[in-house]
């Protein structure tokens, strides 16, 4: 048909045709904004801005790797990948002090049995998808691991991401009781004692525990700015593997966000 249309010299004009509802820049940062912050349906941000559901569809995929580059000129983004301990200092030379911790979020129940018991997390006692997510003492995100289903434990994912080894090892990393095992790696762990089988802690210990708690709090701080997106705060319902872009971008509106205050 196009074809026959050029034969006949019934050629459209540059510009031509119905104006987009989304015309400028900054409608269209507004309209992925607003989408990653509300995590609306497709008929719901239809509404707000006068499109269908099939044409926010389309804007949607079109502006977040637009969103990711305008981003990443800005630098913000947190690293995916981290391969020697050269790359580590090249990237943050300044860091002494890691804070490591395992976030995950709430996704639909699969119909498939064999999805459906990988995304369980027993944990929360629902279906979840998780990273671990490694921040300074200035609750700025540094690093995110790739997004893994639920079922997994903090621990093993942290042993199967390569990016943790090229730690170098003078970093104080400091972590939760959930990465057990994880000072038989690294010499510079700071850890919250684990109460032995049968027995109670010490009241120095006890103590100890509640310090080490405090001062990894600005991770936690940082989670709370990353779900401050509700496309991470509510249960996500797309495909599989674009909520990993979902956490990636969010991190680096969060770490824009600071450099703002």
């Amino acid at each position: 048909m196009d074809a026959e249309r050029v034969k006949r010299g019934c050629i459209r004009k540059k510009g031509g045709g119905q104006k987009s509802r989304l015309s400028t820049p900054r409608l269209r940062l507004f309209f992925i904004l607003i989408y990653l912050k509300c995590y609306p349906t497709y008929d719901v941000l239809g509404i707000l801005f006068d499109l269908d559901g099939g044409n926010c569809c389309d804007w949607v995929k079109r502006l977040l790797p637009v969103l990711e580059a305008t981003l990443g000129e800005k630098q913000v983004l947190p690293a995916r990948k981290i391969r020697t301990v050269e790359e580590f200092l090249q990237r943050f030379p300044a860091e002494k002090d890691l804070l490591i911790d395992g976030t995950e979020r709430r996704t639909q129940r699969s119909s498939k049995p064999k999805t459906e018991r990988k995304h369980f997390s027993g944990k929360q006692g629902c279906h979840t998808r998780k990273n671990i997510v490694m921040s300074n003492p200035e609750r700025k995100i540094l690093f995110v691991s790739p997004t893994k289903a639920g079922h997994y434990h903090d621990k093993k994912m942290f042993d199967k991401e390569t990016s943790f080894r090229s730690i170098p090892p003078e970093c104080h990393l400091w972590l939760d009781k959930g990465f057990q095992g994880v000072q038989h790696v690294h010499k510079n762990i700071m850890m919250p004692k684990k109460k032995p089988k049968n027995g109670t802690l010490t009241a120095a210990e006890k103590e100890e525990n509640r310090v080490i708690s405090a001062l990894r709090m600005p991770i936690e701080n940082a989670f709370a700015g990353l779900k401050r997106m509700n496309c991470l705060y509510n249960v996500y319902r797309n495909r599989n593997g674009q909520d990993d872009k979902f956490i990636f971008l969010a991190a680096g509106l969060w770490n824009l966000n600071l450099e703002y205050r």
